[in-house]
């Protein structure tokens, strides 16, 4: 292993001092960072405290049942909108927390993961349109 042994415990403080600690009782963030953010942790660290957070917050930023907003409401003009794009971040995030191992939401996860998986499906224009803000 290049660099030696990694010392999780202080990296999951790291990450909690960059998005808990600095939302400041905001929402965690976009949804694209929030995703990433769980999609790192849950293999490494299903246990953090920050992992029940992030997937809390992930759960909070649904703008319908089934869908994720590309931008976030709490800047000045922002209206979210859903998004395919950060649907599907949402998706496989959430289910790879689930894969993990991952018990805190779990039947509100299902629904959440039925309900986007559908709305999805229904989504016709497949393209990911850039919007003027």
């Amino acid at each position: 292993m290049l660099g030696g042994v990694v010392d999780l415990d202080r990296l999951v403080g790291v990450l909690t001092a960059q998005t808990v600690e600095k939302a400041e009782g905001r929402n965690l963030g976009q949804v694209h960072v929030t995703t990433e953010v769980l999609r790192s942790l849950a293999p490494l660290r299903i246990d953090a405290g920050l992992t029940d957070t992030v997937v809390r917050a992930l759960l909070e930023t649904r703008v319908a049942p089934g869908a994720w907003p590309e931008k976030q409401s709490g800047r000045k003009g922002i209206r979210p909108e859903s998004s395919v794009a950060h649907t599907a971040r949402a998706v496989i995030a959430l289910d790879t927390y689930r894969e993990c191992g991952g018990v805190v939401e779990g039947e509100e996860i299902d629904a959440a993961l039925d309900a986007a998986t559908a709305w999805l499906a229904e989504q016709h224009d497949r393209y990911y349109l850039v919007r003027e803000n």
